[in-house]
């Protein structure tokens, strides 16, 4: 999943969340090794400088996840308004409805 501003953003399905969640697991425990590795220091160093890096990646690719769940929702919300505006439109033009005996 890119949060990239260029071009058309591909929508966000459960398999594009998996695969990015599977992509930052496995590159996560590269650096964990990498990190843990006796001996030299500088690399030691990089391998948690790239773990910060990949923590603010996931960090940002939640917000855009978040920001677009929000606004898919908002849409969704209105969208069911206006159909119960409209469904309440079509039973006052209908008139009441006869009630079923019991």
């Amino acid at each position: 999943m890119s949060t990239s501003s260029h071009g058309p953003e591909k929508p966000i399905t459960l398999e594009r969340v998996k695969d990015w969640i599977d992509a930052t697991r496995r590159k996560r425990l590269e650096l964990h090794l990498l990190a843990t590795e006796p001996g030299n220091s500088t690399r030691r160093h990089d391998a948690f400088m790239h773990m910060s890096e990949l923590l603010q990646e996931a960090i940002e690719e939640v917000r855009v996840l978040s920001a677009s769940l929000r606004e898919e929702s908002e849409e969704l919300r209105a969208k069911a308004s206006k159909l119960r505006e409209y469904s309440e439109r079509l039973q006052e033009q209908e008139g009441p409805q006869p009630q079923e005996e019991r």
